[in-house]
């Protein structure tokens, strides 16, 4: 199963930053606050017991711990009755002890519980050690055993010559130390929760100021993006983000001139290229009469069928071309064969026949007649198969090429020639839909069909013009 990336938005983004930001920020003071208070509650108990034990241990004769042999000692039962009275006076709630060392264990000796620990054997902790070298007062961490947390403080007991005969333990429950310290956990991740959901709250007006920016900067260059250079970028933040606004502005007017001045050029340029082909158009009806009108009513049939259609309006624009085009190859062709009033020979009609192929060599390789060709060269094609030069059939003509060769034979049958009459619009109207599938694509006889009237109200038009001109 592939992995799925998840995407977040800008200011999901810009949130999740400020929350991670904010959660480190707190966690470090926050560790830094626990850590400290854990270090002076353990350092301030550990002074307390440590100055505990000093002063318990100095009360105490070195030289009546050493003669202790017996709970029932007087040696004692003294020094038992001291130690009770520290413990009382410092308000401690744990025994008091001394230890001697035996080997690698340590050995109580007195405790100021009634109990009896004499002779009892403990493990060596490190702090005892040190205590018991005569290096001072040491204490322990917190450490925790079967009757809970402790920390403990230890002192030696010297005799009247100074040597270290024995230790004093004073140990206190730690419990206390480990409350405060979840009290302040505690308070900690309540300080982030709510620190982080007031940034959260501070930060949605900021957050929504530079996505709104944004999105204007983005809204912008969709409209660009879609050729529409009108829509000003207005954006007064203050920051970096007007910044880019003021440039992005600049770069949006700058290229609505260079747009407009390309436009101009071009529409000069298409004029230039309409009038080319208008000339070589007229050249053709220079040299057959005949024709004359011939390639404006084409043109306009073809452009209300391929409305009809809902052919796509570049492809209309070809369509113009086209049919301006289409039969730019008579040029080639002896002109006595093109107004012979008798029916064609068959080399005559194979010569006739070589006019698509002679007007696609005459504007091959000019580019901006490119979009011409398909119509030029197919405009002869049957949908049966059955035209020329390629004898295509059905959709392989292109549907530019079927439109023009059905308003080209309509405009033809409507027309006078050197050989025939005009047919009557009705008459010619039955002979197109007669070829349906046959010479003409059903489509287009259909979409015919549904514009006849505006076609013959065209011809009409462009002939009362015609008129008009040679009156």
């Amino acid at each position: 199963m592939e992995n799925q990336r998840i995407k977040l938005n800008l200011a999901s983004k810009i949130f999740l930053l400020i929350a991670i930001a904010v959660l480190i920020s707190i966690f470090s003071i926050g560790s830094l606050s626990y850590f400290t208070l854990k270090k002076n509650l353990q350092e301030g108990l550990s002074k307390s017991l440590e100055h505990i034990a000093i002063t318990a241990a100095v009360m105490i004769d070195g030289d009546s711990h050493e003669r202790i042999a017996s709970m029932k000692d007087r040696d004692y039962l003294q020094i038992q009755s001291i130690l009770r009275r520290v413990k009382d006076s410092n308000q401690i709630t744990s025994p008091l002890y001394t230890l001697r060392r035996s080997g690698r264990e340590a050995e109580f000796i007195i405790s100021t519980d009634y109990g009896s620990l004499l002779g009892g054997k403990y493990p060596l902790r490190r702090e005892m050690l040190r205590a018991l070298a005569g290096d001072g007062s040491s204490s322990t961490g917190i450490y925790e055993d079967k009757n809970g947390r402790w920390m403990s403080a230890y002192a030696p007991i010297k005799n009247s010559s100074g040597k270290v005969v024995a230790i004093l333990e004073v140990d206190h429950h730690a419990d206390f130390i480990v409350a405060q310290l979840r009290n302040r956990l505690f308070m900690i991740m309540s300080l982030c929760l709510l620190v982080l959901i007031i940034s959260l709250l501070v930060s949605i007006p900021l957050v929504k100021t530079i996505t709104s920016s944004i999105m204007k900067l983005d809204e912008v260059a969709h409209r660009l993006e879609k050729g529409d250079y009108n829509y000003p970028v207005k954006i007064s933040s203050g920051d970096e983000v007007e910044y880019l606004a003021k440039t992005f502005e600049q770069m949006r007017s700058s290229l609505k001139k260079h747009i407009a001045e390309l436009k101009e050029t071009w529409l000069r340029e298409k004029k230039s290229h309409l009038d080319s082909i208008i000339a070589l158009s007229k050249a053709i009806e220079i040299r057959d009469p005949y024709t004359k009108g011939h390639i404006e009513r084409v043109s306009q049939y073809s452009a209300l069928i391929a409305e009809a259609m809902g052919v796509p309006k570049d492809d209309i624009e070809k369509l113009k071309y086209g049919c301006i085009l289409h039969d730019i190859g008579k040029i080639g062709i002896d002109m006595g064969i093109i107004d012979k009033p008798a029916k064609l020979s068959g080399s005559e009609y194979t010569k006739i026949k070589e006019h698509p192929k002679l007007g696609l060599e005459i504007i091959a390789g000019v580019e901006f007649l490119e979009k011409a060709k398909d119509i030029v060269l197919h405009h002869q094609e049957r949908f049966d198969g059955g035209g020329y030069p390629l004898g295509l059939q059905g959709d392989k003509i292109p549907v530019l090429a079927r439109i023009v060769a059905l308003t080209d034979a309509f405009d033809a049958m409507t027309s006078d020639r050197p050989y025939r009459s005009r047919m009557k619009d009705k008459k010619a109207i039955e002979t197109i839909m007669a070829e349906k599938g046959k010479q003409f694509d059903p489509e287009v006889c259909k979409a015919f069909y549904k514009v006849k009237d505006k076609i013959i109200k065209v011809k009409e038009m462009i002939e009362d013009e015609r008129d008009k001109k040679k009156k």
